[in-house]
């Protein structure tokens, strides 16, 4: 194997790891906001016995639940990415006089230049999914109490 082939197996793996980044953090946003509306559905369940006080945690729910309905819709809607070199691009080169290696190279190099913007797509749904989190857990913190609150 030459340092092109090398080049280019090592950017067909990165630019794999990153498509499978990308389709876990959409997977994990989409299941946390089916999530959280559940969470926030089971609030229904509690409101025939609520007292004076209990709309300070039900008001920390809806809240939460907004928060994370955003920062998830937020991280699902970036949908710039890049992934392999133009057709167009690539069919010029193709029928030009470059060697086999020359193309490689040139693939290699397109891909990694991919990789590296669509790394700061990955760092902001990252991001997003990170306050989504926290928002679940503020939402499943405030159910947890309204929940108490009925046996107390």
């Amino acid at each position: 194997m030459n340092k092109e082939e090398l080049f280019y197996s090592e950017t067909m793996r990165r630019t794999q790891e990153q498509c499978a980044a990308r389709q876990h953090f959409d997977t994990m946003s989409v299941t946390i906001l089916s999530v959280g509306a559940i969470v926030l559905s089971a609030m229904v369940v509690t409101l025939p016995h609520w007292s004076c006080w209990s709309i300070v945690p039900a008001s920390l729910l809806i809240i939460s639940f907004c928060i994370l309905a955003i920062y998830a819709i937020i991280g699902l809607w970036q949908r710039e990415w890049d992934f392999q070199p133009n057709l167009s691009d690539l069919d010029s080169n193709v029928d030009s006089n470059y060697q086999n290696t020359e193309l490689i190279k040139w693939a290699a190099h397109w891909m990694a230049q991919a990789i590296s913007d669509n790394k700061k797509w990955l760092v902001i749904k990252a991001k997003c999914l990170r306050v989504s989190y926290i928002a679940l857990a503020i939402q499943a913190l405030a159910l947890g109490i309204l929940i108490v609150s009925i046996y107390m």
